[in-house]
């Protein structure tokens, strides 16, 4: 014969269970709901991170050749969207950078070989399905840059160089950035982070004898998180 249960023993009821079941659930709930936004923040902290590092990339690289130039040798145009310069090489073919006056020659080098022709900077807008591809606020209902507003659309593309010889013949070509750099739709050099200013890509300051170089990276994920990243160097010349 079985033994009974002790005085005061007894056991769940229908009730007490579904609300244990209820908490646990809720607490289930907090703890992926927890998880998935810790997910979110490193996965948003890794896209914004490659772009810096890309872009700072970019930017370096820029750098190496921009400092050797000198602004008399530079050409900025399409509103700064665009740069065209040289670089010191030994045209001459005296085993040195310098003329019979002692003035530096420019030119670039191409295959190795020192010769004349320019370098170029340019944004070359993406091209999706053969359509220029264009960010654009009021298709994806949300705010892209800074400004407030859902009007915006931007033209997406990336930085591409050029090595050009002065017959006109193209050398060599590279791109430089990720497919993310951004300029308004229209208006190449104008507003980017809505502040009202221009926002040029390329910018010869004769003030200070720089290169301003600002490269704006727009992305928006799966999930329609915006990542907008602003990377800029100012490149001193070496030469004048």
């Amino acid at each position: 014969m079985k033994a009974s249960r002790r005085a005061g023993e007894r056991g769940f009821s229908l009730l007490e269970l579904m609300v244990a079941m209820a908490i646990l659930s809720m607490i289930l709930l907090g703890a992926a709901l927890a998880l998935n936004g810790t997910n979110d923040v490193a996965v948003l902290e890794a896209t914004r991170n490659e772009m810096e590092r890309s872009s700072q990339n970019a930017l370096d690289r820029m750098a190496l050749e921009l400092r050797d130039s000198a602004a008399k040798v530079i050409t900025v145009a399409a509103n700064g969207s665009s740069i065209q310069f040289q670089v010191p090489v030994d045209l001459d073919g005296k085993g040195t950078i310098l003329n019979s006056t002692g003035a530096v020659e420019y030119g670039v080098l191409a295959n190795g070989v020192p010769t004349g022709g320019t370098i170029t900077y340019r944004f070359v807008q993406n091209l999706v399905a053969g359509q220029p591809e264009v960010l654009s606020e009021a298709a994806r209902r949300m705010q892209l840059n800074d400004d407030a507003d859902l009007g915006d659309r931007f033209a997406r593309g990336y930085i591409l160089r050029t090595t050009q010889l002065t017959s006109g013949a193209v050398v060599s070509q590279s791109i430089l950035t990720g497919r993310w750099i951004v300029q308004p739709e229209g208006n190449w050099g104008g507003d980017v982070d809505g502040d009202g200013a221009a926002d040029p890509i390329f910018q010869l300051d004769g003030t200070s004898g720089r290169v301003l170089v600002n490269l704006w990276g727009m992305q928006v994920d799966s999930r329609k998180n915006r990542h907008f990243v602003r990377s800029a160097a100012g490149i001193c010349f070496r030469n004048k």
